[in-house]
């Protein structure tokens, strides 16, 4: 659930004006999918702690470059913009 989180996250932030996903942004995404989180508020607490994420605002995150390096790492693929 953690990395389904932040791969949401990562979706919606690249076409997001403020670079950046909400919890409930990212659940509703994943839901849209048929994937439902068990608890998503901890799953994106997970990624803060483990510095994947971080808060650009209350509320509001972005998925860190180690993010992003562990989603790459993950799907074996270029994710990053550009």
């Amino acid at each position: 659930d953690v990395d389904r989180t932040l791969l949401a996250g990562l979706h919606l932030q690249k076409r997001a004006a403020d670079r950046a996903f909400t919890t409930a942004d990212a659940n509703r995404r994943l839901l849209e999918h048929g994937v439902k989180l068990g608890n998503p508020s901890q799953s994106v607490k997970q990624n803060l702690v483990a510095k994947r994420a971080f808060a650009v605002q209350r509320g509001r995150y972005r998925v860190a470059q180690t993010g992003l390096g562990h989603l790459e790492q993950l799907t074996g693929r270029r994710l990053a913009d550009g």
